[in-house]
């Protein structure tokens, strides 16, 4: 049986239950199979990841880095910026003409992506890339469930990314934010709340859930934040007034926290 002369509504939908991984073995059968696979919907993946990473070796003469990843159940191996970014781009369109994605996380650690990437990170402090705000409401829009690290963002477009998410209905969405404490206890503070608040009060819009505590000597005994916004719940972790330059995740999304 020549499975090629299937109807094309049928491959496409059986394609799409094909794994990542068997998709790379069935591209190698022959040239019909390699462009069936190219060009068909991977369907679903419950988890994308990228990780962008610098090097600085001052013994070595270029400039750069190297990312990995993983799509589904297909582990991408380190490859040097400089020259395998491109090659993995081509690689990406010879395995599907798209894929749906149930959790989608990029970091990104002190390296100049956009240029390679075509996609708007700014260097907003020396030797420091961030997700920009645009990126991030476009990978928002995209996804269901995001996991970003330095993701420039101001009180007016949290705010945004809460009522885009408190307004959508169909699916729970969630959003996971890596970045360091003073970034993130920067932008709570600009929204209305700040080390004075209590539990049970409202600031704006947004609920005081429960706020850090501290014992008599002024020490935090628990470092974690909850608000409500909206139908959105808030989530911060070593959440200190003071600031510092320790990580700190800020998570909020509708659903189960």
């Amino acid at each position: 049986m020549d499975i090629l002369a299937l109807p094309v509504v049928f491959l496409h939908e059986m394609m799409k239950k094909v794994t990542i991984q068997d998709r790379l073995r069935i591209r190698l059968v022959c040239r019909g199979f390699e462009n069936l696979v190219a060009s068909t919907h991977a369907g679903f993946v419950d988890h994308a990841e990228f990780l962008f990473e610098s090097y600085d070796d001052p013994d070595c003469f270029l400039a750069g880095g190297y990312f990995s990843g993983s799509i589904g159940d297909l582990a991408i191996r380190d490859f040097d910026f400089l020259d395998g970014f491109d090659d993995c781009l081509s690689f990406r369109s010879s395995l599907f003409s798209g894929i749906t994605i149930g959790r989608f996380s990029l970091y990104v650690n002190s390296f100049p992506i956009a240029t390679k990437m075509n996609i708007p990170l700014y260097n907003l402090q020396e030797d420091d890339y961030i997700v920009s705000a645009e990126l991030f409401f476009k990978l928002l829009a995209a996804h269901n469930n995001l996991e970003l690290s330095y993701v420039e963002m101001t009180s007016d477009d949290l705010k945004k990314a809460l009522q885009a998410i408190s307004a959508h209905l169909t699916n729970a969405k969630s959003v996971y934010l890596w970045d360091n404490v003073s970034t993130i206890v920067n932008l709570i503070t600009s929204c209305g709340n700040n080390e004075n608040s209590v539990d049970g009060e409202t600031c704006g819009e947004f609920v005081v859930v429960k706020t850090p505590r501290k014992d008599i000597e002024n020490r935090y005994m628990d470092t974690s934040l909850s608000l409500h916004y909206r139908n959105c719940w808030i989530y911060i972790d070593n959440c200190k007034w003071h600031g510092g330059t320790q990580h700190c995740s800020m998570r909020f999304g509708t659903g189960e926290e």
